[in-house]
């Protein structure tokens, strides 16, 4: 029986983190260069998915540093009882996303759910649609993945998206909430109103 449980340890502790790891450093969304990233070997698969599902971060150079400090003391420990210089949670990410992209942000903070996110009401602050809700946080969600996050809260739609079978499928469409809603302020679309923002890095 004990030499059972040791068979059972040492697979979970040794050969099981060993499998991952080559399956990781298979993928072609590694390279050279990430090797000697100081985050690489314990966040990895936060890399790979960064890399692969929101490239045009890394590549203007948005990487963990960016987001989340030098975090020297939390690389040193390697057993995350330090946490990272900057930790972001649902409350706060804003103020790191509009480092960036402050028009998207200024446009945002005319919605109904910038006035939950930044009121007084902790019931509401919960509920409040952020940054990453509708973005993601590694990874950039595609505009099918927005919709369905749009969909989870808006369970009740008008007869006109209805009909295109968005509540019904969540699937791709030609109507969109983008059609009816300016993003991040959720105006009403009016023709000549671009329904994207210009992204600045």
């Amino acid at each position: 029986m004990m030499k059972c449980f040791i068979i059972i340890e040492v697979c979970k502790r040794i050969w099981w983190p060993f499998l991952c790891l080559v399956f990781v450093l298979s993928s072609e969304n590694v390279k050279a260069q990430d090797y000697n990233n100081p985050c690489f070997f314990c966040h990895m698969n936060v890399i790979v998915e960064m890399k692969a599902k929101a490239a045009i971060h890394w590549e203007v150079g948005v990487d963990c540093e960016t987001c989340h400090g030098a975090s020297g003391e939390h690389i040193d420990v390697e057993d995350n009882t330090i946490k990272p210089d900057s930790v972001w949670t649902d409350k706060n990410v804003h103020l790191l996303c509009k480092q960036c992209h402050d028009a998207a942000f200024l446009a945002y903070q005319k919605s109904t759910h910038a006035k939950w996110l930044l009121g007084p009401k902790k019931e509401e602050i919960k509920k409040a649609p952020t940054c990453v809700t509708c973005h993601g946080a590694h990874e950039l969600k595609t505009d099918k993945m927005i919709k369905e996050a749009c969909l989870d809260c808006h369970t009740s739609l008008p007869k006109t998206c209805e009909i295109d079978s968005l509540k019904k499928a969540k699937q791709e469409s030609m109507i969109t909430c983008k059609s009816c809603h300016v993003i991040h302020s959720l105006e009403p679309v009016k023709k000549e109103t671009p329904l994207e923002p210009e992204r600045r890095h």
